[in-house]
């Protein structure tokens, strides 16, 4: 082959290569924070592990961005007994790559998170790549385990728990592990938390808060440890020290969807997320 044939298909192959890798968005756990184009003007936007494909946006930003609410159409965000009403946009946004996302957007009068610098937030299903990678720390080791989720664009997935099966989802901004009341229940029905502070209300998302009860557990949810725990619940827990009881709950009709949300202290042990939307697969690599 002449040396200028070997230039060309040495050009082709790398440009192919480029164009492999250039529909990946990398993030960096700790500052998980991408650049846009909003209705023509620019915006910094936090990628929120926990929201599904919709955007939320700063009350102080929305003016700046011309993002106008949909006419006749309103949101509620629900967070336990709490809740908050809204409105909800379709703004026109423009990632690095060129391509664009028309993903409904929530406005509330209150912001989504303390992170400074942004003007909302979005969940990962949002950006339009075919590949998101989340960096949560550098190294090489390490063993993937790839999970089916349970919608393409949302970043849970059903994992055994005990002898029954929760809904994992992850939380960087925050270090400790939640559990919503169902699975709070399940598992101090179970003996496995151990009471660790009294209950306490604790604000969340939105200015919403809740009851929650801090816990200890050695319990793994999708191979993680979970450790510390804010257990979303009414009353204080049992523990497994505590004396045998009876629980009696009313028929409530379908019961609801246990959850755990992983916070950075249970990822510790991991090096990164790769989700690729094609397949609709969230792969971690972590010492496990």
């Amino acid at each position: 082959m002449k040396l200028h044939h070997i230039l060309i298909a040495s050009a082709f192959l790398a440009a192919f290569a480029n164009a492999a890798r250039a529909d990946e968005i990398v993030l960096r756990a700790d500052a998980p924070i991408v650049d846009v184009t909003i209705n023509g003007k620019p915006a910094r936007m936090l990628v929120d592990l926990t929201l599904p494909d919709m955007m939320l946006f700063n009350p102080d930003t929305q003016t700046r961005l011309g993002v106008r609410p949909i006419p006749m159409v309103n949101a509620r965000a629900v967070f336990d007994d709490a809740s908050i009403r809204g409105r909800i946009a379709r703004p026109r946004m423009i990632f690095a790559n060129g391509k664009s996302s028309r993903a409904f957007a929530g406005l509330f009068g209150a912001r989504w998170s303390a992170t400074p610098g942004i003007d909302g937030a979005m969940g990962p299903g949002v950006l339009p790549y075919d590949r998101v990678r989340v960096v949560l720390r550098d190294g090489a080791g390490g063993t993937v385990r790839s999970h089916r989720l349970r919608e393409r664009e949302s970043w849970d997935f059903e994992t055994p728990l005990a002898d029954g099966v929760t809904l994992v989802s992850f939380n960087l901004e925050q270090p400790e592990t939640m559990i919503n009341r169902p699975a709070a229940q399940f598992m101090d029905e179970k003996r496995l938390l151990t009471p660790a502070g009294d209950v306490r209300a604790q604000r969340f998302f939105l200015g919403l808060s809740t009851s929650v009860q801090p816990s200890r557990t050695d319990t793994r949810a999708a191979g993680l440890p979970m450790g510390l725990v804010l257990a979303r619940t009414t009353a204080p827990l049992v523990g497994p020290d505590d004396m045998d009881v009876i629980t009696v709950t009313a028929d409530a009709g379908k019961p609801r969807r246990r959850v755990v949300t992983l916070g950075r202290d249970a990822l510790a042990q991991c090096y990164e997320f790769v989700w690729e939307r094609a397949s609709g697969a969230l792969s971690l690599r972590c010492d496990y």
